[in-house]
């Protein structure tokens, strides 16, 4: 997962570069698999907005707590004071995920509305889909991820033909992410 970095410091198409090109691509599929599991968790629980904003008060005070860690850290390694500023305010790169999920969380009542409906749903994941692969906004993906991890792990939600067509959504977008990253 951390080659990505390493794709910036060695010359493009050595033999290097391929074996962290490689390691990159197979951990692509990591982030969005966490987001399916957490849909295809939280939607089918009955949660409020209060309980929804408890769960985000519990993420804020973990990113601040790590805020503060790698805020010291950055000064402790002499990366001097505006790269500790940068970490205090933003939290450190790796940490970004704590503020996706949490948005998650924050339209989780809505998310479930439309998971209730099965129309709508379907609906919305190629409307999700549509804007995060056709028009590149990137923070679509997240809850259509969400949705779709919904589809996939309510085993009840739909019948053969909308499952297939849902597994077929998905197997579309997976290839069209292959072919854009090969490329």
């Amino acid at each position: 997962h951390v080659s990505t970095h390493n794709l910036e410091t060695v010359a493009a198409g050595s033999a290097q570069n391929i074996v962290f090109a490689t390691f990159d691509g197979l951990s692509r599929f990591a982030v969005p698999v966490f987001v399916m599991i957490s849909g295809a968790l939280m939607l089918k629980r009955d949660l409020s907005y209060k309980k929804c904003l408890k769960k985000i008060l519990r993420l804020l005070i973990v990113w601040g707590f790590w805020c503060v860690f790698y805020a010291g850290f950055s000064l402790a390694a002499g990366k001097g004071k505006e790269a500790a500023l940068h970490d205090l305010v933003f939290g450190h790169f790796h940490m970004w995920f704590l503020p996706m999920i949490a948005g998650l969380y924050l339209i989780t009542p809505i998310l479930r509305w439309i998971a209730k409906n099965q129309r709508w749903c379907v609906v919305a994941i190629i409307i999700l889909v549509v804007l995060s692969v056709g028009l590149q906004f990137r923070w679509t993906s997240y809850p259509m991820y969400y949705l779709m991890g919904y589809v996939l792990g309510d085993g009840n939600w739909a019948s053969g033909k909308k499952r297939a067509l849902a597994t077929g959504m998905m197997a579309g977008l997976f290839l069209v992410t292959v072919a854009v990253i090969a490329g």
